[in-house]
Parts: C-alpha cells; structure tokens; sequence
C-alpha cells in the first residue's frame, strides 16, 4: 500500500470518511472501522471513543450468552422523549419476552410484553412523570438493561 500523499481526496470525501468513521458502529455497522482505517491511514493515529459515540446516540449493545453468538443491539429514540418512545432492535428478538421502563427508585413503571421476531416497540409516555428512567429486556436469553431515557413533558 502506498503512502498517504499517492492518494488524493477531495475535502468532501475526507468530510465523508471522518462522518462515518465518527459514528457508533453497533449502528452503522462494518463501514464504521473500515472508515477508521482509512482515516488512520490518512491522519495518523486517532482515538474513537466507541462508548462515548454510542451513548450520544441512545444506542447499546448488549451481549447474549456465549453459548451464541448474536448480540442484542438497541435503539432508543427519541431521547429525551415527550410523546412516543420507539425502541428498535437492529436484529429481532427470538423469543417472547418483557420490556419494562424502571424508574429512579427501582420501580418497574411500566411493562409491556414482546412478542417473538420483534423488531421495533413503542411506548406511549404520556403516563410517566417527568425524570430519568431505565429500560429494561427480559426473556429467555437476555435480562438486561438497555438504556436509559429521560422523559421531558
């Protein structure tokens, strides 16, 4: 592989790279590293700070058993929220299970079954009070919280 300066990048797709190479890869997926790769090669050596990146965006990975090897990966949007909370799971849940919304004294506020091969919920927050609440799945694979979410009316 050449040098940096044999290639040559319009500001705009330096613009690009850098985009996806700062995004959460358990959204944006495999582009995210190669984008990072990319970007080293051209800038030196920069540091992504996946946790950082990922919280920003209200999205969490969550780790199955090991007995599998698919994880759990969520979205949480909008957030903060002060109508409709919608929560995507970039792969579908397998099994029926619970989500629950806890608030911040351990609470369990909220519950609302899941059904199997699910891929997106919604939750109607107009019955939670203001405040910082916790969201929560259960099944047979997985119990564990996902993320939080501040409701603002």
């Amino acid at each position: 592989m050449g040098s940096p300066e044999d290639y040559e990048f319009t500001i705009s797709q330096i613009n690009s790279i850098m985009s996806i190479a700062n995004s959460c890869p358990y959204i944006k997926g495999p582009a995210v590293f190669q984008a990072r790769s990319l970007a080293n090669y051209l800038n030196g050596e920069l540091f992504f700070d996946d946790v950082q990146l990922c919280n920003n965006l209200s999205s969490y990975r969550i780790g199955k058993p090991s007995n599998t090897s698919k994880d759990l990966s969520v979205y949480i949007s909008p957030n903060p929220v002060s109508d409709v909370l919608t929560i995507s799971f970039l792969n579908e849940i397998e099994t029926n299970g619970t989500l629950s919304v806890i608030n911040s004294q351990g609470e369990i506020v909220y519950s609302q079954k899941i059904e199997n091969n699910t891929s997106q919920q919604k939750i109607d927050t107009h019955s939670l009070q203001n405040g910082i609440y916790v969201i929560r799945i259960c099944n047979l694979d997985i119990n564990k919280v996902v993320g939080k979410v501040s409701i603002i009316h």
